[in-house]
């Protein structure tokens, strides 16, 4: 990760949760951060976690606190607004679809998925900007419809959409409900409408979206749910979100 998007991290630990003089010595925030990138890059399990300053419980209480704190979206809403990025006014869109995630462990926010024989899954709607960096992460049971995830979705956007800025879906948004909603967001519809061939410029354009659940993947403590809270599988987005981020 890159060292100024560590340093946000660190800055809002700090900020939260202020070192004290009096009592035990804290942990370093840097060494917690370094064990929680390990975990999710390669999926251990917290008892793998071999720490030579402080045990796995301790790892894992420190995230849990983060996570009370929404520590790592604050730090990707702050870190998105400070990125440098060329302007691409002509070019800028957004992008919103949903994808599901296999639960093992996961207690809440679960439904039956219908696309995996009724199995119990969790939905992630996602809104992405043309660059494939996620605007706004909303967390669903499995059997909630597609057109019920768009108004929460759009409403959780860190940043306020520019005016007239087209919002690219599937045909799984098309209905005039959906369209709706997307206009009074401040978007155009760019929905695909069921029985007519999409152009290649809109799919190429949507598949951003998908580009972007790819490389979720590639985390592997995402792969499947393990958290039985959705707050803390939440985190973990939010991090590997910060990831994709080139300050």
């Amino acid at each position: 990760m890159d060292i100024r998007l560590r340093n946000i991290i660190l800055c809002l630990v700090n900020k939260h949760f202020p070192p004290s003089n009096t009592g035990r010595k804290r942990v370093e925030p840097e060494y917690v951060l370094d064990e929680l990138l390990r975990v999710l890059w390669t999926g251990c399990p917290w008892r793998s976690l071999r720490t030579t300053q402080s045990s796995y419980q301790t790892i894992h209480r420190h995230f849990m606190i983060w996570t009370q704190k929404n520590v790592f979206r604050e730090a990707y809403s702050i870190a998105y607004r400070l990125q440098n990025r060329p302007t691409r006014r002509n070019l800028r869109f957004q992008c919103i679809d949903a994808s599901f995630v296999k639960n093992i462990y996961g207690r809440d926010c679960v439904g039956r998925n219908p696309t995996d024989r009724g199995r119990k899954a969790t939905k992630l709607s996602a809104v992405v900007d043309q660059d494939g960096l996620p605007l706004s992460l909303v967390f669903f049971p499995a059997n909630v419809h597609d057109v019920h995830t768009v108004e929460p979705t759009l409403n959780h956007r860190i940043v306020v959409p520019c005016p007239s800025q087209p919002l690219y879906a599937d045909k799984g948004y098309d209905s005039k409900k959906v369209r709706t909603m997307i206009r009074q967001h401040g978007n155009i519809d760019r929905v695909g409408k069921r029985g007519t061939i999409v152009h290649r410029v809109v799919n190429r354009r949507r598949n951003i979206v998908e580009r972007f659940f790819s490389w979720l993947d590639k985390n592997r403590r995402l792969i499947l749910r393990y958290d039985a809270l959705i707050t803390s599988y939440e985190s973990w987005t939010w991090l590997a979100s910060l990831r994709l981020i080139k300050m």
